[in-house]
C-alpha cells in the first residue's frame, strides 16, 4: 500500500482502538500509511485482508470502528478520567515513540498525570513471587533511583512490582504502574490501595487497552514493551528462566536500552532468568543502585555511593542499639540468622533457648525492622550480621 501520510486523526485512532480492544501495529501502520480509517476500508476486502494483523474478524470490527462516534468515546473516557494519548499527537510519550519498528501503542491511556511519562524513569521487574531478599532489594532500589528524581515504572502486579512501586513511594518519587487491562479497574484487587497512592502522589496508571478491557493472557506480553519502552533502562531482579520479566528484557534490548540483572546463587531458582541475562544476554550486573543509576547517567553514581554508604552506615549502628536494648539472649538469636530462612526450631535449637522464649525475641526484632518472618514460622535477618556485634 502507498504511504500517503504518518499521522492518523484522533478520531480515527479512538474508533479503531475501542473497537478493536488491541491494535495490532502492523495495522496501525498500515491505517497512517493511508491518512484515514476511510481510506483503508474504500480499498478492495482482498487488499485490506493483506495487511498483516488484519483477517475477516478484524475487518468486520474496522467497519464497525468506523460507525463508532468520537465524541461519545471521548465524554466516556472524561468520566474515568482518563486521559487518551494518540501516537503522533503532542502529548505522546518521547521514549515511546522512538519504538516506530516495534510498533508502539496507536492509542495509550493514562490515569493520573500524563506529563509523568515525560521524566526520565526506570523498569524495576521480577517474579510476582520473590524472596525476601527479593522484595528488600526491589524496594531499596527504587527508593534511592526515587531519590535522585527519577520515575521507577513497573506493573502493578504481586511481588517485585508491588515492591518496586512502594519502595519509590518511600523515597517520595513518582511512580508508574503499566497495566495489562483498561483502566476502569486495577488487577489485583489487593493492589487498589497502592494504585491510588501512586495517583495520589504525582504518578500515573498506563494502559494500551481502552477502559473495559479484562486481563487476559494475551494482554501481559504486550504490556511488558510499554513498560521497557517508557524506561531509560531496565532491572531484572528475580525471576525464574520462564518468568515474563524475560519479555521485558528482551523488549528493551531490542529498543537498545540498558538491562541490568541482580546476580543470585547458581542453584537458585529465582535467579534463574537474572544469571541467563547475564550470562547468555551482555545484561550489566546490578549491586545497588549505584549500577542502576551510573547506567543512566554516570554523574548519578558518586553522589549514590556515599548516600548507600552513609545509610549503611547508620542503619548498623540503629540495629547495635536496638539488639543491645533488646538483651544477651536476642543477640544470640540475631546471631543464627541470615539471608537464609531458618525455623525457629532450628535457631532454637542452636540457641539453646525455648522455642516460646525464641518466638517472643522475634517478635520484638520484627518489630524493630531487623528480621522478617516468611510463610512457615520462618525467620530472615534484614540486614548483614556478620557487621554487627551479636555474639
Amino acid at each position: 500500500m502507498e504511504r500517503t501520510h504518518e499521522v492518523l486523526s484522533r478520531e480515527d485512532a479512538l474508533r479503531i482502538s475501542h473497537a478493536l480492544e488491541y491494535v495490532n501495529p502492523h495495522l496501525a501502520a498500515a491505517v497512517a500509511g493511508l491518512g484515514s480509517l476511510d481510506r483503508l476500508l474504500a480499498r478492495p476486502d482482498r487488499e485490506v485482508l493483506g495487511v498483516k494483523g488484519v483477517g475477516p474478524v478484524t475487518l468486520k470490527q474496522l467497519r464497525r470502528a468506523r460507525s463508532l462516534d468520537a465524541g461519545r468515546i471521548e465524554r466516556e473516557l472524561e468520566r474515568h478520567g482518563v486521559h487518551a494519548l494518540v501516537r503522533g499527537h503532542p502529548g505522546y510519550p518521547f521514549l515511546l515513540s522512538q519504538n516506530s519498528a516495534g510498533g508502539p501503542p496507536l492509542v495509550l491511556y493514562v490515569k493520573g498525570h500524563p506529563g509523568t511519562l515525560e521524566e526520565d524513569g526506570v523498569a524495576i521487574v521480577g517474579t510476582r513471587r520473590p524472596s525476601p531478599f527479593g522484595k528488600r532489594f526491589a524496594a531499596e532500589l527504587a527508593r534511592d533511583a526515587a531519590g535522585q528524581g527519577l520515575a521507577v515504572i513497573s506493573g502493578l502486579a504481586y511481588g517485585i512490582d508491588a515492591a518496586a512501586h512502594r519502595g519509590c513511594l518511600e523515597g517520595k518519587g513518582t511512580t508508574i504502574g503499566v497495566l495489562a487491562h483498561g483502566l476502569h479497574t486495577v488487577q489485583p484487587p489487593r493492589n487498589r490501595g497502592l494504585a491510588r497512592r501512586i495517583l495520589e502522589t504525582g504518578g500515573a496508571l498506563v494502559s494500551e487497552y481502552p477502559p473495559g478491557v479484562g486481563a487476559s493472557r494475551k494482554t501481559f506480553v504486550p504490556r511488558n514493551r510499554i513498560i521497557a519502552w517508557l524506561s531509560a533502562a531496565t532491572v531484572v531482579v528475580e525471576g525464574r528462566e520462564t518468568s515474563g520479566a524475560r519479555h521485558t528484557a528482551e523488549y528493551a534490548f531490542e529498543a537498545d536500552r540498558t538491562v541490568l540483572a541482580v546476580p543470585g546463587r547458581p542453584d537458585d531458582p529465582l535467579a534463574g532468568l537474572p544469571n541467563r541475562l547475564l550470562r547468555e544476554e551482555g545484561a550489566a550486573v546490578c549491586r545497588h543502585a549505584a549500577d542502576l543509576l551510573a547506567s543512566v547517567d554516570p554523574r548519578f553514581a558518586e553522589g549514590v555511593e556515599r548516600a548507600l554508604k552513609a545509610r549503611a552506615l547508620l542503619l548498623r549502628q540503629r540495629a547495635r542499639e536496638a539488639l543491645e536494648a533488646l538483651g544477651k539472649e536476642a543477640r544470640m538469636v540475631m546471631g543464627r540468622l541470615d539471608g537464609e530462612p531458618r525455623h525457629v526450631d532450628e535457631v532454637a535449637r542452636q540457641t539453646g533457648l525455648p522455642v516460646q522464649r525464641v518466638l517472643e525475641l522475634l517478635l520484638h526484632m520484627e518489630l524493630e525492622g531487623l528480621v522478617e518472618q516468611i510463610p512457615g514460622m520462618r525467620y530472615v535477618a534484614n540486614l548483614d550480621t556478620s557487621q554487627l556485634s551479636v555474639s
